[in-house]
């Protein structure tokens, strides 16, 4: 096969982000490092944030599609307003992340970010 569109870096580590965010409990659980799994949702959330630089880095903003970088953006704004509201305290527990609205539909926009890429990729 060849691939519509070369991957860079910055899209391969989102990409590889979503993947991981996309899916359930229980493969998150069982593919996070044994130390870092007490505290699984804030692992979860501080890497998106700290992928911040990547998300607005020109490298990936010249490749990805329109679409795609919405997508990611409401990811990242949806994980910066959990760990600044006080109200959304209770998303961050393992308990909340298998089954709390907050974390379906981050898993959903995780699953439509790479359904918007695979028009333009062969992942």
């Amino acid at each position: 096969m060849i691939l519509k569109t070369v991957l860079n870096d910055e899209l391969k580590y989102m990409i590889n982000a979503a993947k991981y965010l996309a899916k359930g409990y229980d493969e998150q659980y069982d593919e996070m490092e044994w130390f870092a799994r007490w505290d699984l949702p804030e692992e979860i959330g501080e890497e998106w944030i700290d992928a911040k630089g990547i998300i607005y880095s020109p490298q990936l903003l010249k490749t990805i599609p329109h679409e795609s970088l919405v997508l990611l953006l409401r990811i990242l704004f949806n994980f910066e307003n959990a760990f600044t509201n006080p109200a959304m305290i209770d998303v961050w527990s393992n308990e909340a992340i298998k089954t709390h609205k907050f974390w379906e539909e981050q898993r959903q926009l995780a699953k439509s970010f790479l359904e918007s890429l695979d028009k333009e990729y062969i992942l």
